[in-house]
């Protein structure tokens, strides 16, 4: 072996070593970047982002209690209406009525919102399931607080629920 042989691997092991700290570093330099930025987006008053299923045009009691959370802290409302695709037809078939009806829904939720002068967004969202939509809506628009309607045991067809008065 000859005498040269290690001081050369040590040198490129060494110069290895630099290059990949560098790399490193210059990777926690681009993250201290975004983090900063995350902070600055809080300490302007950014708040939570609210999103709120939208089921019907006039029941808007779920769209008042998400407006009166936002005007606490600040937050942003995502207005969505889910509509769910039969599973014999495929995932872009065209639904009419039920985007009519998403429409005219979310039209009048964001008027509700849009009274009070907080920050709103509405979305029309397909899927198969109603529950699978709203937390891939959820998941979507980073959502911190869900308001959704859960169906009574009656409108399940439990036959344990008790009977509607004037059924």
């Amino acid at each position: 072996m000859s005498p040269l042989r290690g001081p050369i691997a040590g040198a490129a092991l060494a110069f290895a070593f630099a290059v990949l700290l560098s790399a490193a570093l210059w990777k926690l330099r681009e993250l201290r970047g975004t983090v900063g930025s995350a902070r600055a987006c809080r300490s302007q008053g950014n708040g939570p982002v609210i999103l709120v299923q939208v089921v019907q045009a006039d029941d808007l009691k779920l769209v008042e209690s998400a407006c009166r959370f936002a005007e606490e802290q600040r937050g942003e409302i995502v207005l969505v209406y889910v509509i769910e695709g039969p599973r014999c037809l495929r995932r872009g078939a065209m639904l009419k009525q039920a985007e009519q009806d998403a429409s005219a829904g979310l039209a009048l939720a964001r008027e509700a919102v849009l009274q009070r002068g907080l920050p709103v967004r509405t979305v029309i969202w397909r899927d198969r399931v109603m529950l699978h939509g709203i937390a891939a809506a959820a998941s979507r628009y980073h959502a911190h607080v869900v308001l959704s309607y859960s169906p009574s045991r009656s409108d399940r067809g439990d036959p344990e629920a008790p009977a509607q008065a004037g059924s």
